[in-house]
């Protein structure tokens, strides 16, 4: 295994929570090096490509969207990722619990 690089961060889970959690490490300037990876891999790729459209108002950080390998040597992995829901399952979720 690599030495771990305590300025790499992993983001698993590019959601709502997952990207803005990921805009504020971006902001923080604490890591020069952040992996975006999502079930959706043309999700984790759009958002790395938006937060690094924002660079130039941060301080220097390379993004990139990646798989479990490129995170071997991460000094924080941040699991953002929750259930996937289909739209029967998200109502069901909501629906007030029967009486028994």
């Amino acid at each position: 295994m690599d030495k771990m690089n305590i300025r790499k961060a992993a983001m698993i889970g590019c959601g709502f929570v997952g990207a803005s959690s990921a805009f504020a490490l971006m902001q923080s300037g604490i890591f020069s090096e952040m992996v975006m990876i999502d079930a959706d891999h043309a999700k984790a790729e759009g958002e790395a490509m938006d937060l690094s459209h924002g660079l130039p108002f941060a301080r220097p950080v390379k993004i990139y969207d990646g798989d479990y390998d490129d995170i071997v040597d991460a000094g924080i992995i941040i699991i953002t990722a929750g259930m996937r829901f289909t739209s029967s399952s998200a109502i069901r979720s909501i629906s007030l619990p029967t009486r028994h």
